[in-house]
């Protein structure tokens, strides 16, 4: 035995096989901790250390702390058998590594296979704390047994989950069987099965009470759950007191392999109340959609697949039942589109049907094209592009039996010159399009057209650069660089041979008409540095279109459109658009946006929007500030100036209850009247908690 008593004391052992250096022949035998294909160097610290030989063991003592790659281990007292790489650590043990951090009275672990246990065990892997009697550590995950899990860092968490056995997998998930959910030292709801992702934040409860003037008292519910890796199902129970009952269920596929997928339906058992009536013609009425969405993308991005079928029971189900889908797109098409990426093409092919009756829509069964790029034709300066398809269009109204539809053929062609003169880069072309329809509007008749195109681009830049430092009145700079890029764009259109009156209007390639256009751009662009990175401080575009004389009309300049963005320092961000009507002398439509951030994570932001021809000035405030610690306060506000009204107004104050956020809302809109809901969130899961989530758009400045 051979015995060192110093403090501290540092050996280190390296690499495998062993050397003769005194007694210590047999004691210098690497262990590799967490990999065994690296050979891992371990360094023990300690009061005390003593080697056996013999046993070839190493025990240390006293303020033990050992190092290997990332991970610290302290304890009290720990033996370590170099030839099985057991490992047991007594008193106070504590174990860092990139994947949290483990408390316990004892561990006794294999660094070899990555195993062991840990007794009386307290581990905080973010977002989450647990505690166990015992918990069994494999190289992937910690199995707990009758185990507590919280989100909670109190020593007496507000909230937390008992359960028989608990998964852990860090930075993954975590599953658990015969669970309690417990609030305070209250059982308030048992599962015999919870999963829950640490990656996406979604899975879980979710409720969400409150009160509107079109629902009455509701209250929203969810449950989200893992059916497995790749599948996650959610299960929706709503009750509202104007509707009555609703449900239903998604389910939502997450492949590497397959894409991704989601099937969803609800339905409403709708029975409309009226001060406690029933109106008899809407008496049990079901509404109902039924949605089904996938992607799929291959590893080498050559092939790609979207689908989307949309089955709905009226045209406002979604505007009664899910307004923020509907605030985005009113009229849901249902398709599907495959294509695949050449080195220098693209051919897809799309099919499109119609599945409610209550829309106009235009089918495609099928349309296919081929698109190339650009590319140069041997060695010549031409270059040539090509865009062709063919379809199959069937044109449906509304609730009628009107049916319009064609078969169409059509190849566009187009040969440019790309050069440089002087300091001028042009690129001059040459189009041609030739398209086939198996009949026209009116008689069916077979019908062939050409449309030729020429025209031209022409753009160069001018830079200087100035040697200026401003860091005042909220603007920061450091060097300058203004870029000047005017640009000019001619087309030219000859008058097809067929006119567009003859065609059903599929789309924009039969509504072609003549045309000879030039649209003159000009972009000034200021750049600084900040933070050693090179960044845009302000880009302003105008541009407008000049059309030339064309039979019935002289020439004359179109809309000129804006487009400003400032950045004038790293917090403060504006931008604007507007267009602006030469012939009237005045706007068509102008909108601004500013973005102020404010200390303690506060915020100011406003917006203006202005339509001429809807006659609408709409201006849009939001405010949002910390008021302590704990408080928060912020309110929206969009008002009409023309009609002097205020369309929309919303205030909500949040407490922070340390691992929940509580937050009370008012809202209020004009013909829709007032709202209010309260929103209870866990700090670690945004997601899961009392939220807000099928009834209104969410309030947006810009």
């Amino acid at each position: 035995m051979f015995k060192l008593n110093r403090k501290p004391v540092f050996v280190l052992l390296i690499f495998l096989g062993y050397f003769s250096i005194c007694f210590a022949q047999e004691l210098n035998q690497d262990i590799n901790i967490g990999n065994t294909n690296q050979e891992t160097p371990i360094v023990v610290n300690g009061d005390r250390v003593e080697f056996f030989t013999e046993l070839k063991m190493i025990v240390a003592e006293g303020n033990v702390r050992i190092e290997y790659g990332k991970s610290v281990l302290t304890c009290d007292r720990i033996t370590v058998f170099t030839e099985t790489k057991d490992l047991l650590a007594e008193g106070n043990v504590k174990l860092k590594d990139e994947k949290g951090t483990i408390e316990g009275s004892n561990i006794f672990y294999n660094v070899d296979l990555q195993k062991g246990k840990i007794i009386e065990a307290t581990i905080k892997t973010d977002p989450y704390f647990a505690n166990s009697p015992e918990v069994e550590k494999t190289p992937a995950k910690y199995i707990f047994y009758n185990g507590d899990i919280t989100t909670c860092s109190l020593d007496k968490p507000h909230y937390h989950m008992h359960a028989r056995r608990i998964e852990l997998v860090p930075n993954d998930k975590i599953r658990a069987r015969g669970v309690t959910f417990i609030a305070g030292s209250v059982p308030i709801m048992y599962l015999p099965y919870f999963a829950q992702s640490i990656k996406d934040y979604k899975e879980g409860f979710s409720f969400s009470p409150g009160m509107s003037k079109e629902w009455g008292m509701y209250l929203l519910s969810r449950y989200t759950y893992y059916l497995n890796d790749n599948l996650r199902g959610t299960l929706h129970l709503d009750w509202r007191e104007n509707k009555g009952w609703g449900g239903g269920t998604d389910f939502e596929l997450l492949s590497d392999k397959f894409g991704s997928g989601l099937l969803r339906y609800y339905q409403v058992k709708e029975e409309l109340r009226g001060h406690g009536e029933t109106y008899i013609p809407f008496k049990n009425q079901k509404r109902y959609r039924t949605q089904y969405r996938h992607k799929w993308d291959d590893a080498d991005e050559k092939n790609h697949f979207i689908m989307e079928l949309n089955d709905y029971s009226d045209a406002d189900f979604l505007k009664h039942y899910f307004y923020r889908e509907y605030e985005k797109e009113n009229q849901i098409r249902s398709y599907m589109l495959a294509s695949h990426n050449y080195p220098s093409a693209t051919l897809s092919l799309m099919l499109e049907k119609r599945l409610n009756q209550f829309y106009d829509e235009t089918e495609r069964l099928p349309e296919i094209k081929l698109e190339t790029t650009s590319f140069r034709i041997l060695d010549t300066p031409l270059y040539y592009q090509n865009q062709s398809s063919v379809a199959a269009f069937t044109s449906r109204t509304a609730y009628t039996d009107q049916v319009e539809n064609t078969n169409r053929l059509d190849t566009y062609n187009k040969l440019s010159c790309p050069f440089r003169f002087a300091f001028l880069d042009m690129n001059p072309f040459v189009g041609l399009r030739n398209d086939y329809y198996s009949n026209d509007k009116e008689d069916g008749e077979n019908l062939f057209r050409s449309i030729f195109y020429t025209g031209f681009d022409m753009l160069t830049k001018f830079y200087r650069t100035y040697d200026a430092k401003v860091n005042s009145y909220g603007i920061e700079i450091d060097e300058l660089r203004h870029i000047v890029t005017p640009s000019l764009k001619y087309s030219y259109m000859h008058n097809p041979t067929l006119p567009s009156e003859r065609l059903t209007a599929f789309d924009s390639i039969d509504s072609l008409t003549k045309e000879n256009t030039m649209t003159v751009s000009l972009e000034n662009k200021l750049q600084t540095k900040r933070n050693g990175q090179s960044v845009d401080f302000l880009t302003f575009i105008a541009d407008s279109p000049y059309y030339f004389k064309l039979e019935e009309h002289g020439g004359r300049f179109g809309d000129v459109n804006f487009d400003l963005e400032v950045f004038p320092n790293s917090w403060l961000e504006f931008w604007s658009d507007a267009h602006f009507d030469l012939r009237e002398r005045s706007f068509r439509t102008a909108n601004f946006d500013v973005s102020l951030p404010l200390k303690d994570n506060g915020k100011i932001t406003a917006g203006y929007r202005y339509v001429r021809d809807d006659n609408s000035k709409l201006a849009t405030f939001g405010f949002e500030r910390q008021l302590n610690p704990k408080w928060k306060f912020r309110t929206y506000h969009r008002m009409e100036f023309v009609t002097h009204a205020i369309e929309e107004q919303e205030y909500a104050l949040s407490r922070d209850l340390h691992c929940w956020d509580l937050e009370f809302i008012v809202n209020n809109k004009k013909k829709k009247g007032t709202t209010f809901w309260f929103a209870l969130r866990l700090k670690a899961f945004p997601d899961v908690g009392f939220d807000f989530e099928k009834s209104h758009q969410a309030p947006k400045t810009h």
